[in-house]
């Protein structure tokens, strides 16, 4: 049997496959990130503020291997004590080309910066609190992926 050779019911079965894999996978693992994200995001309103230091702010091209690039890695390294431990962190993010010269300047290494840490649990930490836009997104995607896969695999000719 040829590649060229599908019978209707082989492109159902590939339909079903991959309406699975968007319903069954995909769908619930970003899910799944986007409730990681809120949930985080809500806990962290609790914490309590302290003072840190920046140790390091690089940027690396996110797409090393295209000609350019227009976004970049960002990546925070930065320490806060609390009751005399000393905790090491790194945060790292998505940054568009815009964004990098403010947060090179927000994150010169040495600064003083606010960080959030959880009061259950010190060594757990945040620069921001609070739920943001991109955990809604996630959430949106994860929905959508669920539903677009559903629809696939359900569709009729």
């Amino acid at each position: 049997m040829s590649c060229n050779n599908f019978t209707k019911s082989d492109e159902r079965s590939l339909r079903v496959l991959f309406g699975c894999l968007f319903a069954l996978v995909f769908g619930p693992c970003i899910l799944a990130g986007g409730v990681y994200e809120i949930y985080w995001g809500y806990q962290s309103q609790s914490w309590t503020p302290t003072s840190g230091i920046v140790r390091s702010f690089k940027l690396e091209d996110a797409f090393a291997d295209s000609d350019s690039s227009n976004n970049f890695l960002g990546i925070i390294e930065y320490e806060y004590i609390v009751d005399g431990h000393t905790y090491l962190h790194e945060v790292l993010g998505g940054v568009s080309t815009c964004e990098s010269e403010r947060l090179q300047n927000r994150y010169e290494p040495g600064s003083r910066i606010d960080v959030y840490y959880d009061p259950t649990k010190h060594s757990r930490s945040s620069l921001k609190t609070g739920v943001n836009l991109s955990s809604s997104i996630w959430l949106i995607f994860g929905l959508l992926f669920i539903v677009l896969g559903l629809a696939i695999a359900r569709k009729r000719n």
